[in-house]
């Protein structure tokens, strides 16, 4: 991952790591059930002067998210909460789906289904959120979302920017782990919204769209035609396999080399099959230090690791690792989203808002 420096700012880090405990809320809290305010409430956690004012959290629905819409009188804002699938695998499916024209912004494209379902869920809150911001004059509104919920986050953002109610608040997003969902980032409409959205490390949702899919299916068939014996292959795809003898050293440079070139040719072709979706706004990647690579495997290896957080572009989303294991999927939580940014903000705060000392 390139980095494009780390994020020192110590305010915008502690806002991230107050508005995902609203993220993970979205999702409510278990053994609640019928009670979607209550469990919005429970979900979000212990936090003083927060009303959650309506929430409708059903099981199931794409084009219908959960959502819920708060009160902050501590942080002087009215928020919008979008929830994710339930499960992972929803979400990777999910977030891999077709591109659509956005009437309400001219010259954008968005993810189809997560379109819809920002359009539904503003239809559902619009009311809700005029008569909040009525009742608190200045408040800003918060936008915020884990998963397929930051990708419809995002596009409510966009919408209400293009559309805004009535108070015309300032609007912030906040986005943990959202799936590229809009075309292209430079458009004024996109470039408009202050966005910010969160990776935490191989977290393979960011990374899943279309275009990227099929990429990733040009880089497997080329590694498959390679002469590379099976018993090799077998050791290579071990979890974290390091190569053991001169034959696994020579497979593996020779997998990277035509990985390589795969994607050197798409780069100069340009990509004519599927529009090449993008996470909007400022982009963060949250990296755990312990081990080389920031891969790791275990729960302990995480809690035990050091997070920093850096500014990262859009494009560096635009593949699917070949190397990540079962991280690519454990990374997706939002649990890993708030120990990344809590144990950053702790360590900048530590060190007087240093983010590289001391790093060991």
């Amino acid at each position: 991952m390139k980095s494009e420096g780390p994020l020192t700012n110590v305010k915008l880090v502690s806002d991230g790591a107050y508005w995902v405990d609203y993220a993970a809320g979205a999702y409510g809290a278990p053994g609640i059930d019928s009670y979607d305010k209550a469990s919005v409430s429970v979900g979000i956690g212990e936090k003083t002067g927060v009303d959650v004012i309506f929430a409708s959290l059903p099981q199931k629905g794409v084009l219908m998210p959960g959502h819920f819409v708060a009160v902050d009188r501590n942080k002087s804002a009215v928020v919008l909460g979008v929830r994710g699938t339930t499960t992972l695998a929803d979400a990777i499916t999910d977030a891999v789906g077709e591109a659509a024209e956005v009437e309400e912004l001219p010259g954008v494209k968005a993810h189809k289904a997560m379109l819809i379902s920002a359009r539904g869920v503003l239809e559902k809150t619009r009311a809700t959120l005029e008569e909040a911001l009525k009742a608190n004059p200045g408040y800003a509104l918060i936008v915020t979302g884990h998963s397929l919920g930051a990708g419809t986050a995002i596009l409510c953002s966009l919408l209400l920017k293009a559309k805004p109610v009535a108070a015309n608040p300032r609007i912030r997003c906040f986005a943990y782990a959202p799936p590229p969902v809009v075309h292209p980032l430079n458009a004024p409409a996109v470039k408009a919204v202050e966005i910010h959205a969160f990776v935490n490390r191989t977290d393979i949702v960011p990374r899943a769209s279309l275009a990227n899919v099929f990429h990733f299916g040009e880089e497997i068939m080329a590694v498959d035609q390679l002469p590379i014996p099976f018993y090799v292959r077998i050791q290579l795809i071990r979890r974290d396999a390091k190569p053991e003898n001169p034959e696994e050293e020579e497979a593996k440079a020779e997998i990277m080399k035509v990985v390589k070139n795969v994607r050197d040719r798409r780069q100069a072709q340009g990509n004519t099959k599927f529009v090449p979706l993008l996470i909007p706004g400022e982009v963060y990647w949250i990296e755990w230090l312990d081990q080389p690579g920031s891969v790791q495997d275990t729960e302990t290896a995480v809690l035990e690791g050091k997070p920093r957080i850096h500014r990262a572009e859009a494009e560096n989303f635009q593949t699917i690792l070949l190397r990540g294991g079962t991280n690519a999927l454990k990374d997706h939580l939002c649990g890993g989203y708030q120990r990344g940014l809590n144990g950053y903000l702790t360590h900048l705060q530590e060190n007087s808002g240093c983010s590289i000392c001391p790093c060991q």
